[in-house]
């Protein structure tokens, strides 16, 4: 009778243990799932709150056509390190990526930012590579006109 008493003395500990694991297991999941949501809240304000730096060119090797004037924009972060001219010429951040001095970044965060240049030689453009280097996504369109007289 004592050893039956033990037995069940012991299943009942055991049960209790493993209610205790399984407990301790949910309670770590749903800390995972707040760290997750809370990662994916910090990554939308970043989108948000942050400058994107662009830079335009045209072509894969140095020597492609590069921008060769800016004639608008619609901010610059600053006239130095992060202004419209600093989309001019080869490439000096990419195939960097961050948030990195030498290429565009508007002051501004919405839609309605924007740059106008030009190339030196006018061409029937068919395709422009735009590397994003911070915060990839703010592009939103591009388009190409022809402003000469002809």
């Amino acid at each position: 009778m004592m050893m039956m008493m033990m037995m069940v003395m012991m299943m009942m500990m055991m049960m209790m243990m493993m209610m205790m694991m399984m407990m301790m297991m949910m309670m770590m999941m749903m800390m995972m799932m707040m760290m997750m949501m809370m990662m994916m809240m910090m990554m939308m304000m970043m989108m948000i709150m942050t400058t994107i730096n662009i830079i335009i060119r045209r072509s894969s090797s140095k020597e492609g056509q590069w921008v060769s004037g800016v004639f608008n924009f619609s901010s610059q972060y600053n006239t130095g390190t992060w202004s419209a001219q600093q989309i001019l010429g080869f490439p000096n951040v990419y195939p960097s990526n961050g948030d990195l001095h030498g290429a565009w970044a508007s002051k501004d965060i919405d839609a309605n930012q924007f740059l106008e240049f030009q190339f030196a030689t006018p061409v029937y453009v068919t395709k422009d590579d735009v590397y994003e280097t911070y915060n990839a996504g703010g592009v939103k369109a591009i388009k190409c006109l022809d402003v000469s007289d002809t």
